[in-house]
């Protein structure tokens, strides 16, 4: 080996403790492994300074969509013979979806080519919600389940708001050191992508603890067509506000993340706080929170790439 005395160079020994966040991700450009022990020793973890990091989700995503979306048909097949709604609203709420991220600003039907980056989508949903429970778990627990006021709700709202948009941010920010955009529009379909992937994960999530034990007699509170247009809201929303954190990330706009913040803080505070009692003005009201999103989304690109351009 080269040491000193024969004065040969002495490659400096890497400090991967450097490389982690809180023990839990590992980002390390220079190291060829895709999975890195953690250093309890007890699991693995995805290295995402590695270009491959973003295939392995992709595939890591499409496992976890298959095993939830298909155990429930395995286990119970003769519940959803008889009646197949909960299939036809998981497909129905995800195809909307699908179509939805094509309505947004700058997005074309050519940049699903990069629909692996939307497994990043399952990383900030998984964030977001941990947050979410940490949280939210004790705080229920403290005032009691039934003892549930409007600031309880507005409380929990908020909370809601702040950790599932932490989520986006954090799934972003591990792109971008996976791949990072090349420009405005490059971070804009990043963060778009994202957002889908946090909503196809989501009603796939919420597919599962309903159909699980699902039998004939029980359907989606107040009809089948309000589920999706309840997901259908949800994911205009997601998709958008996971684009505005990457254009906030991208350009320093960081007010950009204190306007999803609120909107989904007001958004799941009218869903909690049982002021709209019928189910159309309910809906009806967070379609109009998503839609505010979606059309800050344009405003705050274009605002973005006219700078850009300016600058360049």
């Amino acid at each position: 080996m080269p040491t000193e005395q024969t004065g040969a160079p002495v490659p400096p020994k890497r400090d991967e403790k450097s490389h982690w966040i809180l023990g839990m991700a590992y980002i390390n450009a220079d190291d060829p492994r895709l999975l890195v022990p953690l250093p309890s020793k007890l699991g693995w973890a995805v290295n995402f300074g590695n270009p491959r990091a973003t295939s392995f989700l992709f595939w890591l995503w499409v496992v976890w969509l298959a095993v939830f979306l298909v155990a429930p048909l395995i286990v119970h097949p003769s519940r959803f013979s008889a009646d197949p709604t909960p299939v036809l609203w998981v497909a129905m709420s995800n195809l909307l979806a699908l179509g939805l991220v094509r309505a947004s600003w700058s997005f074309r039907w050519s940049d699903l080519k990069q629909i692996r980056v939307a497994s990043h989508g399952l990383v900030a949903m998984s964030i977001g919600f941990f947050m979410q429970t940490v949280v939210n778990g004790p705080l229920v627990l403290w005032w009691g389940a039934h003892d549930s006021s409007r600031i309880h709700q507005l409380i929990l709202a908020t909370v809601a708001g702040i950790a599932q948009t932490a989520g986006k941010l954090l799934g972003i920010l591990l792109l971008f050191k996976t791949r990072l955009p090349s420009d405005v529009r490059d971070s804009a379909r990043y963060g778009l992508l994202v957002g889908l992937g946090f909503a196809i994960s989501e009603i796939t999530l919420i597919y599962f603890s309903w159909a699980w034990g699902y039998t004939p007699e029980k359907h989606i509170q107040w009809g089948f067509l309000i589920g999706v247009w309840e997901r259908g809201s949800a994911a205009l929303f997601h998709i958008n506000s996971a684009g505005l954190v990457a254009l906030a990330l991208w350009t320093r706009r960081y007010w950009l993340i204190g306007w999803v913040v609120a909107v989904h803080a007001l958004t799941d505070f009218l869903a909690g706080a049982g002021m709209l009692s019928s189910a159309y003005a309910l809906e009806g009201a967070i379609s109009i929170c998503a839609a505010s999103v979606w059309v800050t989304f344009p405003l705050a690109y274009e605002l973005s790439r006219r700078v850009e351009d300016y600058r360049a």
